[in-house]
């Protein structure tokens, strides 16, 4: 992040030098800090629209705008020019809203509170899940970077449960900091991405759900179809899944209004072939997972934070058609 705020020459003498890292991450926090502090003055739908404002300005001039445009024109295909730059302006406001709303976590996901900032929804097939979970059952949870999706450790708590997210830590760890104190709540466990499968798994035997977001690249994953082309992504929740012989449940957000939302729990995941060998049924869940994502980013896509490189760099997006031809 550094490196979009005072550019990629400071990025690379700051990775050389210890005392500009420095510098350059306490004023990164700096701002974060300054930012969250006028956000949490301000009623969460003030503070949402503020903080969506604001990026929506400056998201477009950042050097990671071409990663955005680039993941929606693999998402749009279809899309007129005009559609894909509304989408990524979208996809700015998302990300300063959802930092805007961090000081308000807890109020927004108060199901108790009149109006609730949340409906909650369960899609066919999902109906039963909220109750297995108040009775301490345990699930694996996936969702992408769509609406707000820091609400979901929040609402899994509030249902009766108990989660543990799989995060992988910023660069900056003054900004991660600030932002883990705002996330931190009773009933959520924070565990690092490189936290091994088996502190997972002993998380899932102690009732615990995990929560995690898979719409993004991982370069230890397996080259699996999104959109129709081949993405790196992670096998992880579906193999965590299986091994612990428990549902791996989409999570859909949806962005209503400022700081307002709709949460689907969607229906469970499951091998199409029962029988295949382990890794065999993980690819497939995996690939129905990417589908799902896929088919609700192209609905609202502006809701998608996409700002980090998604697709192989080999692979030539495709053209947005001329609809004046």
């Amino acid at each position: 992040m550094a490196g979009e705020l005072f550019g990629k020459k400071a990025q690379r003498w700051a990775a050389r030098l210890a005392p500009l890292r420095l510098l350059l991450q306490s004023l990164e926090a700096l701002v974060l800090l300054l930012f969250l502090a006028l956000a949490a003055l301000l009623p969460p739908k003030r503070a949402s629209s503020f903080g969506a404002a604001l990026a929506g300005w400056i998201g477009p001039h950042l050097a990671k705008h071409r990663h955005v445009e680039r993941n929606l024109a693999f998402a749009l295909p279809e899309g007129a020019p005009g559609e894909r730059e509304a989408a990524a302006l979208g996809s700015w406001r998302t990300l300063g809203a959802v930092l805007g709303e961090m000081p308000h976590l807890g109020r927004l996901a108060d199901l108790e509170r009149r109006p609730p900032a949340v409906e909650l929804c369960t899609a066919k097939g999902a109906e039963d899940i909220p109750d297995r979970l108040a009775r301490g059952e345990a699930f694996v949870f996936v969702t992408a970077h769509l609406g707000n999706w820091e609400l979901l450790p929040r609402l899994l708590v509030q249902l009766g449960g108990k989660a543990a997210v799989i995060y992988t830590p910023q660069g900056n760890p003054l900004t991660d900091s600030l932002l883990q104190r705002l996330r931190r709540s009773p009933g959520i466990a924070f565990i690092g991405k490189q936290g091994g499968v088996r502190a997972l798994l002993q998380a899932m035997r102690r009732g615990e759900s995990l929560g995690l977001l898979v719409d993004l690249r991982s370069d230890e994953g397996e080259a699996i179809p999104f959109f129709g082309v081949p993405a790196m992504t992670s096998t992880a929740p579906a193999r965590l899944a299986l091994m612990a012989k428990a549902e791996l449940v989409p999570v859909r957000v949806e962005r209503l209004a400022p700081a307002r939302f709709r949460v689907t729990v969607d229906r469970p995941i499951e091998p199409r072939d029962s029988v295949a060998s382990a890794q065999a049924r993980a690819r497939d869940m995996t690939e129905q997972v990417n589908a799902r994502f896929a088919a609700w980013i192209r609905l609202r896509p502006g809701d998608w934070l996409c700002t980090k490189r998604r697709f192989p760099k080999e692979i030539t997006p495709p053209l947005a058609p001329d609809r004046g031809a």
